[in-house]
């Protein structure tokens, strides 16, 4: 059954599909909870715009994907304390219009259809040490301030009206969580892809949630949800020769429709 983790380029997607998966859903569960789940998938088309950017231009792609979910960041975080437009509005506009762009930039390049399909649905089994390295990084980086400022990104998220009261700088708190965010999603396009990013974010927690305990239990539940789709998802990919990103993401949504099938049927008995 783990014959296939004697392969080098296994054992790498299985370590940074872990990395992922410990980290993505942790910074989506407080996303989750502020209602700005489609601000992931915001994010990750936003950084394919980024990608295809420095693809044409000669820049780094993910340092170009950064900078790109960065900006957009900072446009999001003005706009929701300006009121100017509406939150949700802002993101469907975002997402729309970045990868409107990024499908025209791709299509100047002259690796289009390889760089579409690699960003798009990312490539875990291709990844080399040096993009584990970055994302390792990137993930220990977010760990350690999401550890360090966990009551913070907890009270700004339930709600912000306290944590004023309590007299943090809500709207430095609220930058910081969502530039983590934007470093996890941004770097993590080249395993994951853009249209798979957002999904193992928050299907995961999603599927936590749907247990109804403390805040901490649902972000554990949901590493753990996480972890169990990259390992299973990597190793049916490589059994039934299907790639792996969509594999991952439709055994997360398996796992949902599994734990929300059982808590109704308990829920039902129980009456």
């Amino acid at each position: 059954m783990f014959d296939f983790l004697s392969f080098e380029f296994m054992q790498r997607a299985v370590i940074g599909g872990t990395i992922i998966a410990l980290i993505a859903p942790w910074i989506g569960s407080f996303l989750v909870v502020r209602r700005l789940s489609l601000l992931s998938d915001t994010l990750s088309h936003v950084s394919l715009f980024g990608i295809a950017l420095g693809l044409l231009t000669g820049i780094h792609p993910l340092l170009s994907a950064f900078v790109c979910a960065l900006g957009a960041v900072a446009l999001i975080e003005y706009t929701r304390t300006k009121r100017s437009v509406y939150p949700e509005s802002l993101l469907a506009l975002l997402l729309a219009g970045s990868l409107s762009l990024a499908m025209i930039l791709f299509s100047l390049s002259d690796t289009a259809y390889v760089s579409i399909f690699q960003y798009l649905f990312g490539s875990i089994v291709t990844i080399t040490w040096s993009d584990i390295a970055v994302i390792g990084t990137t993930a220990l980086i977010t760990a350690l301030l999401l550890t360090r400022f966990y009551r913070q990104f907890f009270l700004i998220s339930f709600d912000e009206d306290i944590a004023k009261s309590s007299g943090l700088n809500v709207t430095m708190y609220n930058a910081l969580l969502l530039f983590l965010a934007a470093g996890v999603i941004s770097f993590s396009l080249r395993i994951v892809g853009a249209l798979l990013i957002g999904a193992l974010a928050i299907i995961p927690v999603m599927t936590a949630v749907l247990y109804k305990t403390s805040f901490k239990k649902t972000i554990l539940l949901a590493i753990g949800y996480a972890v169990v789709s990259v390992w299973s998802g990597i190793y049916l990919s490589y059994t039934i020769d299907t790639q792996s990103g969509p594999t991952i993401v439709g055994i997360s949504i398996l796992l949902f429709v599994i734990t929300f099938l059982y808590k109704q049927l308990r829920r039902t008995h129980q009456k």
